[in-house]
């Protein structure tokens, strides 16, 4: 009986405790997602944005690094350099054109093979504010 007892009144406490937890539970309709997915998206803008600077930083370095082999070696190499730019920037104008950013090409004469050559290291220019949905998904 007395083991009944301890049972039986252990139960009703649990019961107790447990029920006010339901009682505070909220629906999935109530739960306040909104501001979340705002600060989520906000982070996720400001992420592409970075990239994108440090996909032009890369992209610039690896132009200047071309240019100086390009210079350094006596064969005639522009068609391949000019080609090698062309194939870099369109890899950086082509995620700037999805993330809805402005990137520009700013021509830099440079003496190579003894023939004055145009290359275009990048700079960004106009980047959508960040969180306001302007940006592609």
């Amino acid at each position: 009986m007395k083991r009944k007892l301890a049972f039986l009144l252990a139960a009703s406490m649990l019961l107790a405790f447990a029920l006010p937890a339901v009682s505070f539970a909220a629906s999935p309709g109530d739960v306040p997602v909104a501001g979340t997915a705002g600060l989520i998206g906000w982070f996720v803008d400001a992420a592409k944005v970075l990239k994108l600077r440090l996909m032009v930083s890369v992209a610039n370095a690896r132009i200047d690094a071309l240019v100086r082999y390009a210079q350094s070696t006596p064969q005639n190499d522009v068609k391949w350099l000019l080609r090698q730019v062309d194939q870099i920037v369109a890899e950086v104008m082509a995620y700037a054109d999805e993330i809805g950013a402005t990137v520009e090409c700013v021509y830099v004469a440079y003496e190579i093979d003894g023939q004055l050559v145009l290359i275009d290291p990048l700079r960004v220019v106009n980047v959508p504010p960040i969180g306001t949905g302007n940006e592609a998904a």
